[in-house]
């Protein structure tokens, strides 16, 4: 854990890590990735020591010659196809064994080319020759996916052998008791375990559980998001009040300065008291 060193606080100091340490706590990813030689950390201290002696730079004498890579390989150069060595009987021997394959029946065929499977028998066509024995065909696929059975006889049929595929496979049917081996005489298996549920089997109680509790239309969606909402925007029959700060001031009051008259005519009721 040295690369976590630092990082973590430890909940309980009395209790020892197991294994061994390994690392260096103080060493981080770019300490990992500059790794040096030998060879240029002794440089490095000599160029600061200003010790350093650079060897000097000795041209050869002849170039070496710097052939096209067209030439390389398998390709010879004209002058050797021109005028070839002369060989010796063995020589000329040994090349006659390396060229008997190019002259066999397989590669020397006009107009067809060269066998690239070798080994098989004259004449035969890898491409239109089939090994191997066909697979019999005793039932299509529309008997393998929908089969022309009725389901009891399925179900007899995959009943057959179950209680050795118990042992074997361990294979049980749905809802089957599983069989774990225990003794009869301590453990009872028809005993049931638990408390029984209140239910009704007719079913009446069902209908109170699919039935929702709250009858409005309800919306998914971020409980951020619906808070955030809740305070900026205008809730429908209520005054808005940005940041619910219509809770700050006490209930039914009302901002701005009255006006006071003792006594309004005609003129002034039908007139707006904001206008000059």
């Amino acid at each position: 854990m040295a690369g976590n060193y630092g990082k973590y606080i430890d909940r309980s100091p009395t209790i020892y890590a197991a294994g061994k340490v390994s690392g260096d706590p103080t060493e981080n990813v770019l300490s990992c990735l500059n790794q040096y030689r030998l060879v240029d950390e002794i440089e490095a201290l000599q160029h600061d020591a200003k010790i350093y002696k650079a060897e000097p730079f000795v041209p050869l004498r002849k170039l070496p010659v710097i052939q096209n890579p067209a030439f390389r390989g398998t390709q010879t150069e004209i002058r050797e196809l021109l005028n070839p060595p002369l060989l010796t009987r063995y020589q000329q021997l040994i090349q006659d064994l390396k060229e008997t394959p190019y002259f066999s029946y397989w590669n020397a065929e006009i107009g067809k080319v060269r066998d690239y499977v070798p080994g098989l028998p004259a004449g035969m066509n890898p491409v239109e020759t089939t090994y191997g024995q066909p697979s019999k065909k005793d039932i299509t696929v529309k008997e393998l996916i929908n089969p022309s059975k009725g389901v009891y006889e399925v179900l007899r049929e995959s009943q057959l052998g179950h209680d050795l595929y118990k042992k074997t496979h361990n294979d049980y049917n749905p809802s089957e008791q599983m069989n774990r081996g225990y003794k009869k005489p301590p453990f009872d298996p028809k005993k049931c375990y638990g408390f029984k549920t209140k239910y009704d089997p007719r079913g009446i109680g069902v209908r109170c559980a699919i039935d929702w509790s709250e009858k409005e239309p309800l919306m998914s969606s971020s409980k951020l998001q619906a808070d955030f909402l809740r305070r900026t925007r205008p809730q429908l029959g209520k005054v808005l009040a940005p940041n619910d700060n219509i809770s700050c001031v006490p209930k039914g009051h009302r901002f701005g300065n009255p006006l006071k008259r003792h006594s309004y005519e005609v003129a002034d009721l039908l007139r707006d008291p904001t206008e000059k």
